[in-house]
């Protein structure tokens, strides 16, 4: 009989899918919206947004949100494996053991001079099942210690594995460990927040394609369509088209990063 797509989860995991617990407060977040992907994820309103980035690993990085710092305290980055589970199933002892081997050679491949900083002493502290957009999925929490400037800090990380058909998913939320507040977890309510938009399409709303989909469909830019409550706008380099809700438009015209109207 041939396989189908079943996640298989180790005895050492929860027994029973759960979500992740979520901090009461949260203020002054923004919801950032990928239409290309197919996305929705809360994030802190005075944190820089980066969905532009260039590609150069096997896996797709689709934005980066980070604090208006010059020295790194915090992250979040979500990222895509694209056909990583294609004809296979998800194992997950298989798993956590290979994620365990690659951890632990990313932590000691990094040198300050070559990366800027250097790791040391990565532990894999927790795992659990939890439940995202109806897919159960991982919530690892990794300890990491980083080596910079002859100083050192504990980083606490939350990786969030989503198996997605053949797909799979990748956010990492990571801090220094000495300013994390357990009352006002940002990342966690990040993790929490994210959100797989297609299950919410109904099949009585007509779905519209991400702006570059539109484009291979043969339509100008000035003339791509965008869902409700979203605006059309252009990014100044090169004047290829996004969706992006009003208030997010207005926070990118002020930094330079878009034009309103027609290119």
């Amino acid at each position: 009989m041939k396989n189908s797509k079943i996640l298989l989860f180790g005895l050492s995991l929860l027994l029973f899918p759960i979500l992740i617990s979520t901090p009461e407060s949260y203020a002054q977040s923004e919801v950032y919206e990928n239409q290309e992907y197919g996305f929705t994820m809360k994030y802190p309103s005075d944190w820089i947004l980066n969905d532009t980035i260039p590609q150069k690993n096997k896996w797709i990085e689709i934005v980066s949100l980070l604090p208006d710092t010059k020295d790194w305290s915090q992250g979040i980055y979500v990222n895509k494996w694209d056909g990583d589970l294609k004809d296979k199933d998800f194992d997950s002892k298989e798993f956590l053991e290979n994620h365990n081997k690659g951890a632990q050679d990313w932590c000691s491949s990094l040198s300050i001079l070559e990366n800027g900083f250097a790791c040391k002493d990565y532990s894999l502290i927790e795992q659990k099942i939890v439940s995202i957009s109806g897919r159960q999925s991982f919530l690892l929490e990794e300890n990491w210690t980083r080596i910079e400037n002859d100083t050192s800090s504990e980083v606490l990380v939350y990786n969030l594995q989503i198996p997605d058909g053949e797909d799979r998913w990748t956010i990492i939320a990571e801090s220094r460990k000495e300013i994390i507040d357990e009352t006002s977890n940002i990342l966690k309510n990040s993790l929490d927040s994210f959100t797989l938009t297609e299950l919410q399409n109904s099949s009585g709303i007509e779905k519209i394609l991400p702006p570059k989909q539109q484009l291979k469909n043969n339509i100008e830019p000035q003339d791509v369509s965008c869902k409700i409550d979203f605006v059309l706008i252009f990014k100044a380099t090169d004047n290829s088209p996004a969706c992006v809700k009003p208030s997010t438009a207005q926070n990118l015209l002020v930094r330079g990063w878009t034009i309103l109207g027609n290119p």
